[in-house]
């Protein structure tokens, strides 16, 4: 959906966004599981460990960004998997 509203705003402006989209990048499936195992035994998740940055994994990543005093934007960075493994 993000999508279209963004194609429709060209559409009608053919301006560049303001803000240019963020560069990110994908951790390794075994980071991941790392970081649901941690939010795992600090209670934060119950789901299955595959290494998936799914809806519940990132909803627990949240959880932890936030008491952790982090940017909370649920995404599973390189600055989350440090803190993680600071915590241990």
């Amino acid at each position: 959906m993000l999508f279209v509203g963004h194609l429709s705003d060209r559409m009608l402006n053919p301006e560049p966004f303001a803000t240019p989209w963020s560069a990110s990048t994908q951790l390794r499936t075994a980071d991941v599981e790392a970081m649901q195992r941690h939010l795992m035994r600090i209670g934060l998740y119950a789901d299955k460990i595959d290494g998936k940055a799914g809806m519940k994994t990132r909803a627990a990543l949240g959880a932890y960004q936030r008491s952790a005093g982090l940017k909370v934007d649920c995404w599973p960075g390189e600055a989350v998997l440090r803190s993680i493994g600071a915590a241990r």
